[in-house]
């Protein structure tokens, strides 16, 4: 076989593996749905750049060509990098983190991928057996959705959700999304025996019904308004296919039928009892979750207004949703990275110029499909479906690796229906060969496997570690030499953390953000030896002082590297950084609460901690926490009246089973409502002897040692194995069980 030959065939092979990446799970790494395939994305990718590369050296018929698809998609790449050097934090903006693994550098294999796809894929028959490799994929992943349905397997999110092999029944849906109308255009392309047809038929269901357990409303909203627009083009246009034309008008009036159906039935029991349908009966302006989006999307249009131009920089979202938060947000997560609109996203993360270039990517891509040469007017009417539902799908969710794969893909066919070559004058026509192609090619060797290293296996081996870092177990040998798992030494955590927070940029926050946690479960764990605990607290002190260095303005850090000192007991030196987290975000109540409760209350400076819960409770009166903690600090600072009478005024009473309560009863002395609470909490929970012990010691503090001789004996009657135990407690409270 000659070398194009086998060079070609090796490309393609690789090409052809991606769809592999779905089904990928790295179950030993951090946030294994994410950082398994995208790792796996990067390096395939990078290969089969360092491969097209020579490839297009030695035969000018795989170099690129021209078309406006492709001009707007290099035009996104530069906006983002333009984003990423003004970005208000560029290493985050650039290498993202391990939950996200987006950044300047996801996009930038975005547009790698763009370009192998376009050079790679250069002949019609590649592209139809491309396309019915991706759809053969789906249906796989389909059939494993469906068996998530049965039980057969976990779904791995929990729930009723199906996610496949993605983690998140978001990233399941769009993927079937893009797969339901990859399986109509083949379908409406093939010109072979019939029963293939009905193979892609089912596919297209199979993938249908995977999408609807997602119960994903974006996606299933997005697949109706595609099939709409689809449909609308080949029954308005389709002339020379009359039975296609009535197909298409018979799926205009089921979706129609379907959809006034659904709003009659809505509210009807039988659908509100169905997990999946009860979410789309849902849909509303009010509905929480859109109410949050509306919310977010006006936070992050002051962000937008802040930095018009270049945006902040992908992977910057949290510092406009911290420092523009809504407290009418309180109930919402706390910590959004996001804007939940693909296009706001970018509008943010690259101002107006990535925004107009993100937008234009549908624009062209519509316009290449409604003009492009070869297709017929079904098949046109298919793709700007896709187009469709796809940009109605990003209106709501922001994009993930896979679903930025297939965008990406479908661009690359649109390019391909409008490619030119492009002048002499831009890309050389002749080969290059002899020593200049030695030269470049091992240069093109060199930088691949450059780039494989540096921009991968630190990241993987952080990953490793981290995950390796916060286990509580490890693989070690029985007495018969037998593999097992066997409890691990925190010593072996804290150098497995000395390791990780030293690590690259990539998960570095999230390492560190990790060993504060790891570092409040050790130092509150009395079995731990002192050494390690101050070991822990230690290395948790000087990497957080050190992440706070290099991302100065990042609200989340300041918090948790605060809230990490206060359960240290360094309540001085928490102080200034929970006062800087609330300067950076200066609405976010729960900054308040960390500040007043666990900061303020604990040192002794209760009026401070009045005035802190009192501004939370100010900018959302109707928020519960926010009441129940500012209730308490009134209460912990002899305002007792106070206090009770906001408890009162929306629970209808001052006794309520909330730790918060019961910590300011007890510093106040007011052990009558701290029994009262007690015995909630033993109401709730009658069988548990410790609840039981707990509401004995306040009643007698209470006054009332009878009442706790007896809770004592009834803890005695539940657990006679701790009868000894109990009648010490019994004796050290003055009485006899």
């Amino acid at each position: 076989m000659e070398t194009k030959n086998l060079l070609r065939i090796t490309l393609l092979t690789g090409l052809f593996s991606v769809f592999l990446i779905p089904f990928f799970v790295a179950d030993g790494m951090f946030f294994p749905f994410i950082t398994g395939k995208n790792f796996a994305f990067r390096i395939l990718i990078e290969l089969l750049a360092g491969g097209t590369l020579i490839l297009a050296l030695r035969y000018p018929e795989y170099r690129p060509r021209f078309s406006w698809v492709g001009i707007a998609v290099l035009s996104l790449m530069a906006a983002a990098i333009l984003a990423t050097i003004g970005s208000v934090d560029p290493i985050k903006s650039f290498w993202s983190n391990f939950e996200r693994m987006e950044g300047l550098i996801g996009t930038l294999h975005m547009g790698l991928w763009f370009f192998v796809v376009t050079i790679l894929l250069s002949t019609e028959k590649l592209w139809e057996r491309f396309l019915q490799t991706s759809l053969f994929a789906s249906f796989c992943m389909s059939v494993y959705g469906i068996l998530q349905v049965s039980g057969a397997f976990v779904i791995n999110q929990g729930g009723i959700r199906v996610d496949g092999t993605f983690g998140n029944a978001i990233y399941m849906a769009v993927y079937m999304l893009f797969h339901v109308f990859i399986g109509l255009f083949l379908m409406m392309r093939w010109r072979g025996p019939r029963f293939v047809q009905y193979l892609y038929g089912l596919a297209i269901v199979l993938d249908a019904v995977a999408l609807y357990y997602t119960a994903t409303r974006s996606a299933t909203l997005g697949l109706l308004g595609g099939l709409i627009v689809a449909a609308l083009g080949i029954g308005l246009f389709d002339t020379s296919r009359p039975a296609l034309r009535k197909w298409a008008i018979g799926v205009l009036v089921a979706i129609g039928l379907i959809v006034v159906g659904f709003v009659a039935v809505h509210n009807l029991p039988a659908v509100q009892r169905n997990p999946v349908l009860s979410r789309f009966a849902t849909i509303s302006a009010t509905e929480t979750t859109i109410k949050a989006r509306f919310m977010i999307w006006g936070m992050a249009y002051e962000g937008f207004k802040e930095h018009p131009i270049l945006g902040w920089g992908q992977e910057n979202f949290s510092y406009v949703f911290n420092k523009y938060y809504n407290p009418q947000m309180y109930g919402q997560e706390q910590w959004f990275d996001r804007a939940h609109s693909e296009y706001i996203d970018w509008l943010v993360a690259g101002g107006v110029v990535a925004f107009a270039a993100f937008i234009s990517l549908f624009a062209l891509a519509f316009w290449a499909f409604f003009k492009g040469p070869g297709l017929t007017v079904a098949e046109r009417s298919i793709l700007i479906g896709l187009i469709a539902a796809y940009a109605f799908h990003s209106f709501f969710v922001f994009d993930n690796l896979v679903s930025s794969m297939y965008f990406f893909l479908i661009l690359a066919l649109a390019h391909s229906l409008t490619r030119r070559p492009l002048p002499s004058s831009i890309v050389l026509t002749r080969p290059v060969t002899g020593g200049f192609l030695w030269l470049t090619g091992a240069a093109s060797v060199v930088l691949t496997c450059a780039a494989v290293w540096y921009l991968n296996v630190p990241g993987i081996t952080t990953s490793h570690q981290l995950i390796d870092a916060i286990s509580s177990a490890k693989i070690g040998k029985n007495s018969l030499g037998q593999s097992v798992q066997v409890a691990k030494d925190p010593k072996e955590n804290l150098e497995s953390f000395k390791t990780v927070a030293l690590s690259g940029p990539l998960g570095r926050q999230e390492a560190i953000e990790q060993l504060f946690q790891a570092t409040a479960v050790i130092s509150a764990n009395q079995n731990v030896s002192p050494d390690i605990r101050a070991g822990f607290i230690a290395l948790a002190k000087e990497r957080g002082l050190a992440m706070l260095a290099e991302r100065p303005d990042d609200a989340r850090l300041e918090l948790f590297y605060g809230a990490f000192l206060d359960q240290a007991g360094a309540y001085s030196e928490a102080l200034p950084h929970l006062l800087r987290a609330h300067e950076l975000s200066p609405a976010k109540q729960w900054i308040s609460f960390e500040t007043a409760f666990n900061n303020y209350a604990q040192t002794g400076n209760l009026q401070k901690a009045v005035e802190v819960t009192r501004a939370a409770y100010e900018l959302a009166p109707e928020f519960r926490e926010a009441r129940i903690f500012y209730a308490s600090a009134l209460i912990m600072n002899e305002q007792a009246d106070e206090g009770e009478k906001l408890l009162t005024g929306w629970f209808g009473t001052d006794v309520i089973d909330d730790s918060r309560l019961l910590t300011a009863y007890v510093r106040a002395e007011e052990f009558d409502k701290v029994a009262a609470i007690w015995k909630m909490k033993v109401s709730a929970d009658p069988d548990n002897i410790q609840k039981l012990v707990s509401y004995a010691v306040a009643q007698k503090e209470s006054g009332n040692l009878p009442s706790a001789i007896a809770t004592l004996r009834l803890a005695a009657q539940k657990a006679p194995q701790y009868r000894e135990a109990l009648s010490q407690v019994a004796r050290e409270l003055g009485g006899n069980l």
